[in-house]
């Protein structure tokens, strides 16, 4: 039994309530709390309000009534209003503003009053002559923690009768008892619009973004994003219908290693951008800029997690096209130099030749050695010029602080988008304790690249379906140790030995130079080198280098 109920039953036992007046307050304490129910379970401001009106309506049989609703959250002008009977459409009412006054004095004092009894109203000959002229008969205020939130107004009743003071008893224990409930609604219904406001500006990007709970799951999703799940997925219901996880939205086979590089991106909680991620949406294959961080959601320590995808596919085909462009332009200027050079070589010998035949002529045995060794001479120079060319090991070493990590970060990102790395998973286990060393950023990268490259080539000749290059790190002892495998056709036994000597190469059109400059940069930076092979299967390739350097100046050519 409720407060009010139950104080009703004490008023009719000492005999404050007739009969029909404890029927009809008991009748109304019962819509009330129907009402109240309602409200508790679906606080939406428009349909309560509506069956607020209805409610009074069937209690006091009044024919019309009406609801204003203060709040700056629920539209441009503050206010929300609702109306029954002849006031469901009244302009003036809608747009009244209830003056200062009037609102002090209700916050001080909430409880129904008669529009022709209320002093405070008469000092306010506006708002009074709109509530005469709408035949109001009753103001309910709606205070919820010292702040009107709204007024209740009731037309006079179908049986033209006064309203009682017990009707103002009643109006009272509603008012008191929905008002909680409205501010509520009215609050849940300023989250909504905050909701949709916030849901615009996210479809208006052209970026995709994804919201994820802690633990993978999908909260949200734009329209840019929605249109890459509906092409891998064929509809939305994955996501429409529950939270589906990050596995099942980006599946491996259409976006390889994406869980695990957004994870260890996400591991410390600072926000990173992942460059250049492949993805093969049906027919297309795509490529992201890919952002990603996570956010507090509340104190408690729980967080959700964005990942925002920015389609890069045609600037990197653009980036391609125009780095080929400049590619065969500086291969034009090197191969005019080259010819240059060699022409000169050419014609200084073939001078030389034309000179000994003329002296051979004229038997002078003499100029004909002397012009042969200045020929030999020549063929010299040209032989070093030849050799300078190809002998591209020799590196010179500039060696900095830098963190091995980062530079196979930057490495898989370039080379993932290539053609050649089309549908090969590359997976990456870096490890978080690897401290930074001293070593040539440039150099690095070359070696990395030569091996993933070689890698592909051989995952290539393997022809098998499943396709997989991992490059991993870890930190043994004062080694930092940098491991690269694949699963393509494995090493011959007797070709193993072989892998970094000038000029030997497994490839039908290789030229064996990409090894011999790994062993190079790896003997540069005091490394050592491991190879684990079995055909069939695949290679792995272990590269150790000390963390601490006798010195970190520069090396000289070796």
């Amino acid at each position: 039994m409720t407060p009010d109920t139950k104080q009703l039953f004490e008023n009719y036992a000492a005999g404050g309530y007739d009969e029909v007046s404890f029927q009809r307050n008991l009748m109304a304490l019962d819509a009330l709390s129907k009402l109240a129910r309602q409200f508790s379970n679906q606080p939406h401001l428009e349909h309560l309000s509506s069956l607020l009106l209805l409610t009074l309506a069937g209690q006091f049989s009044i024919s019309s009534a009406f609801a204003l609703f203060c709040d700056p959250g629920l539209s441009d002008s503050g206010q929300a209003y609702m109306g029954f009977g002849k006031l469901k459409n009244s302009t003036v009412l809608e747009k009244m503003v209830i003056p200062v006054c009037i609102r002090e004095h209700f916050v001080t004092n909430p409880d129904p009053v008669l529009v022709d009894e209320y002093e405070s109203l008469a000092e306010c000959g506006e708002i009074q002559e709109i509530f005469q002229t709408n035949n109001i008969k009753i103001i309910v205020p709606l205070v919820h923690n010292d702040s009107l939130i709204g007024i209740i107004g009731l037309g006079e009743k179908v049986t033209k009768k006064e309203f009682e003071p017990n009707d103002l008893d009643i109006l009272c224990t509603l008012a008191h008892s929905i008002t909680p409930f409205i501010s509520n609604s009215i609050l849940f219904r300023e989250l909504s619009d905050l909701n949709c406001w916030y849901v615009d500006i996210l479809n208006s990007v052209k970026q995709a973004v994804l919201i994820f709970d802690s633990n993978y799951r999908l909260k949200l999703a734009n329209l840019s994003a929605i249109s890459i799940l509906e092409k891998l997925h064929g509809n939305a219901a994955i996501y429409a219908t529950r939270k589906p996880s990050i596995d099942e939205l980006l599946t491996q086979s259409a976006f390889p290693g994406w869980h695990s590089r957004l994870e260890t991106a996400n591991s410390t909680g600072m926000s990173r951008m992942l460059e250049s991620m492949v993805a093969y949406v049906g027919d297309e294959e795509l490529i992201f800029n890919v952002h990603t961080g996570r956010f507090k959601r509340d104190n408690q320590g729980d967080y959700d997690i964005f990942v925002t995808l920015d389609n890069i596919t045609d600037q990197k085909a653009s980036e391609q096209r125009l780095f080929e462009v400049e590619k065969f332009a500086e291969k034009g200027v090197m191969a005019s130099t080259i010819a240059h050079e060699l022409n000169n070589f050419l014609g200084l010998i073939l001078g030389g030749t034309e000179l000994a035949g003329m002296a051979l002529a004229k038997g002078n045995t003499d100029k004909v050695a002397a012009t042969l060794e200045k020929i030999k001479g020549n063929v010299g120079k040209m032989e070093r010029f030849t050799a300078g060319l190809v002998d591209y090991t020799r590196l010179n070493t500039k060696k900095h602080e830098t963190n091995l990590n980062d530079i196979i970060s930057d490495v898989l990102s370039f080379v993932a988008v290539q053609k050649k790395f089309t549908r090969i998973t590359i997976t990456t286990d870096l490890a978080k304790d690897l401290p930074s060393f001293t070593l040539d950023a440039d150099q690095m990268s070359q070696l990395i690249m030569n091996l993933v490259n070689n890698a592909a080539d051989a995952i290539k000749e393997s022809g098998k379906p499943t396709r997989r290059i991992s490059v991993s790190t870890r930190f043994e002892n004062i080694y930092a140790v940098l491991i690269i495998s694949d699963n393509g056709t494995g090493i011959k036994p007797e070709l193993k030995e072989k892998l970094f000597k000038a000029h030997f190469t497994t490839k039908e059109k290789g030229h064996g130079f990409g090894l011999v400059t790994c062993s190079k940069i790896i003997y540069n930076h005091k490394g050592k080198i491991d190879i684990e092979t079995e055909i069939g299967k695949g290679s792995t390739f272990m590269l150790s280098f000390p963390i601490a350097q006798s010195t970190a100046s520069d090396l000289s050519d070796s």
